[in-house]
């Protein structure tokens, strides 16, 4: 069998992007996603995408999409959908104006005809308490609504007045819970007793998700967004967008068919000169296998391994040879940023492998540069 040279390939090497082992260039190009095609973004045309993951962070407000006066020093949360095209490229849609809400129960009558009351003092406790992100307002808005708990339900008939509380983050809203279930101190003087608050367990994602009648891999239909230029971009995504929450919907028809997702799984193994499990100061990796498949396809799209010092052919796969660790894992790093998957996979990878890589990394002291597995940028 031939043993393949340091940073060659075993056998059908497929030509890629930048990456160096021993001065030799290596290209993984072309196992890239598609282009975007030319007609995905004509004007007025809707993006329909399937939704793969769901996520948030919070930021400076975008006043593009916000109720807010320009200016205003706050954080709001922004929603973050991962998603995929039927082409197979891959998107991140910034979603913007959602905010958390909950239920608190009014009292009796008299309490329920004073929102404003019940906001201000809600706003005064909030803002003795601290905070991650600075705010504004905690309070945005509190209205009456009638609604009945599921608990003793009675029909419509049963219906009670109900505080909607909408907050400005939703980290406020465990915050909120635990002074109203303590008892509220009123401005007036008085207390409001504690009350069992309504919805307040519900991940601001899922809420968001449970509003706009979206299922978990479901298909949306994306209209009003702005494209952001590579310039702007915080992804390493295809195709990144900005829209406001109302202009993402679902398809108006079903669509049953999943996108061409990307699945990687990847098992890495370490060498121990001696006893007792590997550490990753001391114990190198000494490969790292992987298989990429793409949803819908019967062939598989990758299967590589990148393998420390020399190795013989494996048959069905790209084998990757290299002198040097750091070389083998920048390699890596680089590959899975090509491959951009969608879904990755392993055994026990979140408890060992990815962090056995992040801190062989950083004993091999390119822990900056290997950090950035996932798609998002300088994080």
């Amino acid at each position: 069998m031939t043993i393949p040279e340091y940073g060659q390939p075993a056998k059908r090497m497929r030509p890629t992007g930048n990456v160096t082992m021993d001065g030799k260039a290596m290209d993984f190009s072309a196992w890239a996603r598609p282009p975007l095609p030319d007609d995905l973004l004509l004007p007025g045309k809707p993006l329909v995408c399937m939704q793969v993951d769901l996520d948030y962070y919070t930021d400076n407000p975008d006043f593009r999409f916000s109720k807010l006066q320009p200016g205003v020093d706050t954080k709001v949360p922004i929603l973050r959908m991962y998603a995929v095209t039927e082409s197979g490229n891959s998107v991140l849609v910034h979603i913007h104006g959602f905010d958390p809400y909950f239920y608190v129960p009014c009292a009796n009558e008299e309490i329920a005809a004073q929102p404003n009351l019940f906001k201000e003092s809600l706003e005064e406790k909030l803002k003795t308490m601290n905070f991650r992100d600075r705010v504004a307002s905690h309070v945005l808005h509190v209205e009456v609504v009638r609604r009945t708990s599921l608990m003793g339900w009675a029909g419509t008939e049963g219906h009670r007045p109900f505080f909607k509380v909408t907050l400005a983050v939703p980290s406020l809203v465990a915050a909120s819970r635990s002074v109203l279930e303590a008892g509220l101190p009123l401005k007036n003087g008085n207390v409001l007793p504690g009350e069992t608050t309504y919805e307040t367990n519900i991940p601001f994602a899922l809420r968001y998700m449970i509003d706009r009648d979206f299922a978990g891999g479901g298909w949306v239909s994306i209209e009003g967004f702005e494209v952001r230029e590579p310039n702007s971009k915080v992804s390493s995504t295809q195709l990144e967008l900005d829209v406001h929450f109302e202009k993402v919907s679902k398809t108006a028809v079903d669509m049953l068919q999943i996108a061409p997702i990307r699945i990687l799984s990847f098992d890495i193994e370490c060498y121990n000169p001696g006893k007792g499990f590997p550490r990753p100061d001391t114990s190198p990796v000494i490969q790292i296998a992987v298989y990429v498949k793409e949803q819908g396809k019967e062939e598989r799209l990758v299967q590589a391994i990148w393998n420390l010092n020399t190795c013989s052919e494996v048959a069905g796969a790209e084998v990757f040879a290299f002198e040097k660790e750091e070389d083998l894992l920048m390699s890596f790093r680089n590959f899975f940023e090509i491959i951009d998957p969608d879904i990755i996979t392993g055994y026990n990878i979140a408890q060992f492998d990815i962090p056995y890589l992040l801190d062989r990394a950083e004993a091999k002291k390119i822990n900056f540069d290997f950090a950035r597995l996932g798609r998002i940028m300088n994080s």
